[in-house]
């Protein structure tokens, strides 16, 4: 059997129209499950969101956690994932986005490199870790600082949690984001050289649709997840 002309010039609207269908039962399904299926790359889930999972756990033992780690964004509109966080400036098309908290950025490193790194211009003679992936880089940083960008070598990498990785085995200095590296700073493992911080437009964004956003499990993750981030610095959640 061959479809007529008129049958394939309509086919997308069926597939777009069987595939929300799909999306719908899918989300009924799940929320009956009671499973949150929730998005973030995996530097952040890793360094940051895993750790404190627990805690949502115990608060909601209902809710059981589906993690999917990617940096690529999601489309959450045609997907069974239920929210993601993002890092970005939350201008995402067709999403509900919420701030959880602006990103400054800054230089870290393991405790052995801190006494060559006494002022800025010392990052010029150490090995600078560069995340090739990163959305500022180190001239932003020396910008801020209100130096002009010297000459830097060091290690390049194309993913973050390797560059992470790098900083923690003494291979040199890189940038790193607050969220990122808070933990890695409060155990000692990592330190900052500079009291210097760069300000960014960027940020962490708590993402979901209208209509997702809506339901029982992601109003709960949303208000955990807010008291959580804000908890740490002392700041009551807006």
């Amino acid at each position: 059997m061959r479809p007529t002309p008129a049958l394939e010039a309509a086919l997308p609207f069926f597939a777009a129209g069987f595939q929300s269908l799909a999306d719908g039962v899918a989300a009924i399904e799940a929320e009956h499950r009671c499973t949150l299926t929730l998005s973030a790359a995996p530097t952040f889930a890793a360094r940051w969101l895993v750790q404190r999972l627990v805690r949502f756990t115990r608060e909601h033992p209902e809710i059981e956690i589906r993690f999917i780690a990617s940096a690529t964004l999601t489309d959450l509109n045609h997907s069974d994932v239920d929210c993601a966080i993002r890092l970005g400036r939350g201008n995402w098309k067709g999403v509900d986005a919420e701030c959880l908290l602006p990103q400054p950025f800054f230089p870290v490193c393991a405790p052995d490199w801190r006494d060559r790194l006494k002022k800025p211009a010392d990052v010029a003679n150490v090995p600078a870790i560069t995340d090739e992936g990163a959305m500022v880089d180190w001239a932003d940083w020396f910008a801020a600082c209100g130096l002009p960008m010297p000459t830097l070598h060091g290690p390049r990498y194309t993913d973050p949690g390797l560059a992470i990785e790098a900083a923690l085995s003494g291979q040199g200095v890189m940038l790193a984001w607050d969220m990122v590296a808070a933990d890695l700073l409060a155990s000692g493992r990592l330190v900052r050289p500079f009291r210097e911080e760069a300000k960014s437009d960027l940020a962490y964004w708590f993402v979901t649709t209208a209509a997702r956003g809506k339901t029982r499990k992601v109003r709960s993750f949303l208000d955990w997840l807010k008291r959580e981030v804000h908890a740490e610095r002392g700041v009551a959640p807006g």
